[in-house]
């Protein structure tokens, strides 16, 4: 159980980093009105995949020790809602990689950074439980 907690915590960092990639490639992208280059798509859909890890991850670790939590569960739970919103709104936001541009990319660098807030929010709620 422990290497699933470090794992969870150690990915966290990794996670804010390819979300600030993603968010910051479609940005470029507007500013220049271009298309989402291919380096941005694999960025994208890389977070795609590392925040549906880290999702599953957390997901198993709160299962497991759910009785563990006592009075902390309604943070863990928050939390975890918190969360499932960032992975749904980045799923989302893969349809827009196929759109032209403007619109593609500026949409992309929308839910990309709604996503980045909300785990932002999500990681500090946490950490003040």
């Amino acid at each position: 159980m422990e290497t699933l907690t470090t794992f969870h915590a150690h990915m966290r960092d990794v996670l804010l980093l390819v979300a600030g990639l993603s968010t910051l490639l479609p940005i470029i992208s507007v500013v220049q009105k271009k298309e989402l280059n291919a380096i941005a798509k694999i960025v994208i859909r890389s977070y795609a995949i590392v925040i549906t890890v880290q999702f599953l991850t957390g997901l198993t670790q709160l299962i497991m020790r759910w009785s563990d939590f006592g009075d902390g569960a309604r943070q863990r739970l928050e939390h975890a809602g918190l969360m499932l919103l960032a992975v749904a709104i980045v799923h989302i936001g893969q349809k827009y990689l196929r759109v032209p541009a403007p619109r593609g990319p500026r949409n992309t660098a929308i839910m990309m950074g709604g996503s980045l807030i909300i785990m932002v929010l999500g990681i500090f709620m946490i950490q003040l439980a």
